[in-house]
């Protein structure tokens, strides 16, 4: 695991690390989900804008959540964290906590796309119960395997919305 480099040392001696997960949502319902690419050291797909917080660098949640956003995606106009709230702390299965974010952008569907190599696929999520109940059963969407961190921050975003 990236996040564990000494193959040495027990589990026990790393600190737990500390992320964002960025649920974000355009502003005609659909959620940036995006299949990890050859730049992660995961697979699967995931939110878009999602990581780690990074330590020693007094880098704060929301900044985290900025720097993440923008080097996962591409906007078209400006892109704003003032609607941003956190939903959750989600507890993952590489021995990592992430504070689910729930981010509505103002861009549509058709005005984001992806940056970098973290992601080889942008899928657009529908923002439909229905179909989110139906991920959540299934631990997937069309047969792709979904990130415990992906699949805690929907958990609480359906648990929000009521």
């Amino acid at each position: 695991n990236i996040l564990r480099m000494e193959e040495e040392k027990p589990r026990e001696y790393y600190p737990i690390p500390l992320g964002v997960t960025v649920l974000q949502e355009t502003s005609d319902g659909y959620f940036l989900v995006g299949v990890k690419g050859n730049g992660s050291d995961q697979k699967g797909i995931a939110t878009v804008g999602s990581g780690y917080i990074k330590r020693g660098q007094d880098e704060e949640v929301i900044g985290a959540l900025a720097r993440e956003c923008l080097e996962e995606t591409r906007y078209h106009g400006d892109f704003n964290v003032g609607n941003a709230r956190a939903i959750a702390v989600i507890s993952g299965s590489n021995n990592d906590v992430g504070i689910g974010i729930h981010l509505p952008i103002a861009q549509t569907s058709k005005q984001v796309g992806l940056n970098g190599d973290e992601h080889s696929k942008l899928i657009l999520l529908p923002n439909g119960e229905a179909l989110l109940k139906q991920v959540l059963a299934r631990g997937s969407y069309k047969g792709i395997p979904a990130s415990d961190q992906m699949l805690g921050v929907l958990e609480s975003y359906l648990k929000q919305k009521g």
